[in-house]
């Protein structure tokens, strides 16, 4: 009787202790909020630094998020869409990502200022500490680090993980929002196509939506098949460009694209217009309805005709002042054309071309989603965007 108690208890301790890693540790997807007089709060808070982020449970919900083990896509994909330096995290233990409250990156606009902090579970933190002073290690232990030719501060605040160039001091500030949100993010200036201003990232049935503080959750339009559209209001009237998925343009090795724009309104630049001058490759020019039409060939151009209708319902819309609707599986062949096509070779357009890499290395992360909508209202304030989980 007394063997089958201890083996009772040990089964319930085991289950205890599962129960806690699967909570704590195991990629899920949890909903949170900065501690209120946190360093993580300080660096939100703080509008010194143009570009700020926070994540909750980064060790968990990018985990729950992404279709591998490692955070090296997150960081070398958001690095080339926002044209920064690449920031390296150390490892804690077995996890790519540090397993923390929340974590938190500021950065200006160049790259050139930067601010982490992670708020690191109590007993992993004193590991990391340990371990990182045993091992003369200053990315765990703190002190000066050098990362890609830079110089960066390490040190600990409690059990507070932080980084920063050498001369900032730490800011101090707080958060007063009690909403929980998946990752807040703070820009004080545009990035295109997301206007300066706050952002809450939400769960949304099976859906994620990033929203400004002053949009609620709405229903959005589903995007079409095989298109990335962006669509633009003047004060004249609508411009749009789009990137066409394979087999809707009969250029070969790279995308095909158009660009439409209404009377009185600048056509946008084409997309990788450079690198169709450097090919040699002709435009081609039409006019439909109120629009007139630039493509890089001529099934493009056919495929322009056919999303005309669609501009035309946009163009009545008076409060859109911005849209995108994107499949993401454009986003994810083009770039894959774009590598084996020119693997090696300088381009002109190299800029635009690594842009198109690192939205393909985020959405190597994010296979479970297919599309992609994002709407900005022209009365301000109200930006809606919607990663489309794929059924």
């Amino acid at each position: 009787m007394r063997g089958v108690r201890k083996g009772a208890i040990s089964a319930g301790l085991i289950l205890l202790a599962v129960a806690h890693v699967a909570y704590w540790y195991w990629p899920r997807e949890r909903a949170g909020r900065p501690a209120r007089h946190s360093p993580v709060a300080g660096i939100l808070a703080a509008d010194d630094l143009a570009l700020r982020v926070w994540v909750a449970y980064p060790h968990q919900n990018l985990a729950f998020l992404a279709s591998s083990d490692s955070g090296d896509n997150w960081r070398q994909g958001l690095a080339q869409l926002a044209g920064l330096p690449e920031i390296e995290l150390p490892r804690f233990g077995p996890f790519p990502l540090p397993p923390a409250d929340g974590l938190a990156v500021a950065t200006d606009e160049k790259g050139e200022r930067l601010r982490v902090a992670a708020q690191v579970y109590p007993l992993i933190s004193w590991l990391a500490r340990a371990a990182g002073k045993v091992a003369d290690n200053p990315w765990l232990a703190g002190g000066e680090i050098d990362q890609g030719g830079r110089r960066l501060i390490v040190a600990w605040e409690g059990r507070t993980w932080t980084l920063r160039t050498p001369g900032d001091e730490w800011p101090t500030g707080e958060i007063d929002d009690e909403r929980e949100a998946l990752a807040l993010v703070a820009l004080g200036v545009a990035v295109e196509p997301f206007p300066a201003g706050r952002y809450r990232l939400l769960r949304s049935a099976a859906h994620l939506d990033l929203l400004s503080d002053a949009a609620e959750a709405a229903d959005l339009a589903e995007p079409d098949s095989g298109v990335l559209m962006a669509t633009a209001r003047q004060a004249s009237g609508l411009s749009a460009s789009a990137v066409l998925g394979p087999g809707q343009g009969s250029l070969r090795g790279v995308p095909s694209a158009v660009v439409f724009a209404q009377e009185g309104v600048d056509l946008p630049a084409l997309p990788f217009e450079r690198l169709y001058r450097v090919l040699g490759i002709k435009r081609r020019e039409a006019k439909v309805g109120s629009f007139r039409l630039v493509a890089s060939d001529r099934l493009a151009l056919g495929r322009g005709r056919e999303l005309v209708p669609g501009l035309q319902q946009a163009a009545g819309e008076d409060d859109l002042a911005l849209a995108y609707s994107v499949d993401l599986d454009v986003v994810r062949e083009v770039s894959s054309s774009l590598e084996k096509a020119f693997k090696g070779i300088p381009l002109p357009a190299i800029r635009e071309v690594k842009r198109w890499r690192g939205a393909a290395l985020v959405l190597t992360e994010l296979g479970a989603y297919d599309r992609w909508t994002l709407e900005v209202a022209a009365s301000g304030g109200h930006v809606r965007s919607r990663l489309w989980h794929a059924d």
